[in-house]
């Protein structure tokens, strides 16, 4: 059993009879292409009518990896990244000593070691270049680190920014 509308028929197991052309609308719109009946007869109209199941999701297509091969230039890439963050923070009160202690902990434990030697490459050029960057966005800002290493203006001690923030999976 079917109502027969002005542009399109309604069955009443919930299919809709569709001309061609309205056919991408409704599947743009989330109809499920099972709920589609093709109003016009031709061999391809049959075959689409036959169908049951109509697989929409697509496998994962796996990434290549990232190179970690950086131009990074050699006195970042043996930089001793405790010492400097270190030597940084000899002037602040202790809260940000241990705070950057906590912080150094995780970025050895997660392997992060070289993507921040990196980043303090990246602040260092900017600087020397007079390159001009934002004042920090998102987790970042949660990050004691990048902050002493100039890559953001947001103190996440100051403004009591847990490093759960920066560090979240």
């Amino acid at each position: 059993m079917k109502t027969a509308l002005s542009d399109r028929e309604l069955w009443y197991d919930g299919k809709q009879g569709l001309k061609a052309d309205q056919v991408p609308d409704a599947l743009l719109a989330g109809t499920d292409p099972a709920d589609i009946i093709l109003l016009s007869e031709s061999a391809d109209t049959q075959k689409f009518n036959q169908l049951s199941d109509v697989p929409l999701l697509t496998e994962r297509i796996a990434e290549p990896e990232l190179s970690k091969e950086w131009l990074v230039p050699p006195e970042f890439v043996s930089l001793n990244l405790r010492e400097h963050i270190l030597q940084r923070v000899v002037d602040f009160p202790p809260e940000y000593h241990s705070r950057a202690l906590a912080e150094l902990a995780e970025v050895e434990r997660r392997g992060l070691d070289r993507l921040f030697k990196a980043l303090a490459y990246v602040v260092d050029h900017f600087n020397a270049t007079s390159t001009v960057w934002g004042v920090g966005r998102g987790s970042s800002c949660a990050s004691l680190l990048l902050y002493l290493l100039g890559l953001h203006s947001v103190d996440p001690v100051k403004y009591a920014i847990p490093l759960e923030e920066f560090f979240h999976d």
